[in-house]
C-alpha cells in the first residue's frame, strides 16, 4: 500500500501547488485590476471635484464683476446729454484714454478699431453699444482681440475724468464689461471640462461596474475551484497522515523484529536454563512430596516449620540438583549417615526416625510419585 500509495501523493502534491500557485496569480491580478479601478475612479472623482471647486471660485468672481458692471451700467444710464455732446466733442481727435476706450468696445463688438470714428457718430450710439456687446456669449476670438487692447495701453478713470466725466462711466463700463465677459467664458469652458469629465465618469462607472460584476462572477468560479482544492487538500492530508502514520508502525514493528532477534540467543539460554531448573523443581518436589508421604499430616505449626527447615538444611548439605540419581533418598535420609545425625539421631520429634523399611518406601515414592497418607491420617 505505501510503495503504491505515497508516489502518487508525491505528484498530487506537485499539482495541488501548482494549483495553488496558479490560484495566487489569478487572485492577484482580481485584486490588482480592483486596486487600479478604485484607484482611476478616485482620481477622476478628485478631478471632477477640483473642477467644482474652481468653478465655485469663477462663479464667485462672475457675480463680482456682474456688480461692477452693474454699476458701471447705473453710470451711463444717468449720464446727461450735455455731458454726453461734452465727450463727444474728442470723438474726431480722441485722446489716448478716449482711443483706448473706443478700440476695446469696437473689439468687443466685433467691429475693426477703425469703427470707433462712426462709432459715437450715431445718435443711438449707446444703445447700439449695449445690445450689440454680448457679454454672456463673448466667443474667445472677441475675448482675445479684446485682451490685447487692454494689454496695450494703461489707464484708470483719473485719466479719463481729465477729459470728461461722460468718458469716465463709458471706461468703466468697458473695462468691467469685459472682465465678466472674460470671467464667464473662462465659467463656460470650466462649466464644459466639468460636463465631459462628468460623462466620462459615468461611462466609465458604467464600464467599471460592468468590469466589476464580470470580475465577481471570475472571483465567485474561483473561489468556488479553490473550496474544492482546499477539500482536496484536506483528503491529501489525510491520506499523508495515514502513511506517516503507518511508517511509524512499520518502523516500530522493524524495530520490534530487530529487538527480537536480539534477545533471541538469551531466550534459548533461558529455555536451556528453564529446563534444567524444571528437573531441578520437579525432584525437590518430589522429595517433599515423599516426605510427606512417609510423615503424614503435621497438624502443630512448630513442627511444621521445624520440618522444613531440616529439609531445607538437607538440600544445603547435600547439594542436591537432580531426582535422576537420587543420592539424596540413599545417602541423605539414611539412619547410618554421620552427616545427618543432629538432624535425625537426636530429634525428639518421631516422625525423622527412619527405618530400613522407611527408605525403601521412599525409593518407591520416586518410581511411583504419588503424594499419599499411608496412616491414613
Amino acid at each position: 500500500y505505501l510503495e503504491a500509495e505515497k508516489p502518487n501523493i508525491e505528484k498530487q502534491k506537485e499539482e495541488e501547488d501548482k494549483i495553488q500557485q496558479s490560484y495566487i496569480i489569478k487572485r492577484d491580478t482580481i485584486q490588482g485590476r480592483l486596486k487600479k479601478l478604485e484607484t482611476e475612479e478616485k482620481k477622476l472623482k478628485d478631478e471632477i471635484k477640483q473642477l467644482n471647486d474652481d468653478i465655485g471660485l469663477v462663479r464667485t468672481k462672475k457675480n463680482d464683476a456682474k456688480v461692477k458692471v452693474d454699476l458701471a451700467r447705473g453710470k451711463i444710464d444717468s449720464l446727461t446729454q450735455p455731458s454726453i455732446n461734452a465727450m463727444l466733442n474728442f470723438a474726431d481727435d480722441p485722446p489716448p484714454v478716449f482711443k483706448y476706450v473706443t478700440d476695446l468696445l469696437c473689439s468687443m463688438m466685433n467691429q475693426p478699431q477703425s469703427y470707433g470714428r462712426k462709432l459715437f457718430k450715431n445718435e443711438n450710439f449707446i444703445s447700439n453699444i449695449l445690445e450689440t456687446i454680448q457679454p454672456e456669449s463673448m466667443e474667445k476670438t472677441t475675448l482675445e482681440r479684446a485682451f490685447n487692447v487692454t494689454k496695450r495701453d494703461r489707464f484708470d478713470s483719473r485719466d479719463s475724468d481729465k477729459i470728461s466725466p461722460a468718458l469716465t462711466a463709458f471706461y468703466e463700463w468697458a473695462n468691467s464689461i469685459f472682465s465678466y465677459s472674460y470671467v464667464n467664458y473662462e465659467l463656460r469652458m470650466a462649466e464644459e471640462v466639468l460636463d465631459n469629465k462628468t460623462s466620462a465618469f459615468k461611462q466609465f462607472m458604467s464600464n467599471v461596474n460592468t468590469e466589476k460584476e464580470s470580475i465577481r462572477q471570475v472571483s465567485d468560479s474561483l473561489e468556488k475551484e479553490f473550496e474544492e482544492f482546499q477539500m482536496s487538500i484536506d483528503q491529501l492530508k489525510l491520506k499523508d497522515d495515514k502513511i506517516s502514520s503507518l511508517e511509524e508502525k512499520l518502523k516500530s514493528f522493524d524495530q520490534l523484529l530487530e529487538g527480537i532477534d536480539f534477545l533471541e540467543k538469551p531466550w534459548s539460554d533461558n529455555s536451556k536454563n528453564i529446563k534444567e531448573n524444571e528437573f531441578k523443581l520437579i525432584s525437590e518436589v518430589l522429595t517433599y512430596s515423599a516426605l510427606l508421604s512417609y510423615s503424614g499430616l503435621i497438624a502443630s505449626p512448630s513442627d511444621k516449620e521445624e520440618f522444613f527447615k531440616s529439609i531445607q538444611k538437607v538440600f544445603e548439605t547435600n547439594k542436591f540438583t537432580t531426582f535422576e540419581q537420587p543420592r539424596f533418598f540413599n545417602t541423605s535420609l539414611a539412619i547410618d549417615y554421620e552427616g545427618n545425625d543432629e538432624i535425625f539421631m537426636n530429634s525428639q520429634n518421631p516422625i525423622y526416625y527412619f527405618t530400613d523399611h522407611n527408605m525403601r518406601f521412599i525409593e518407591a515414592v520416586l518410581r511411583t510419585p504419588l503424594i499419599i497418607d499411608p496412616d491414613s491420617i
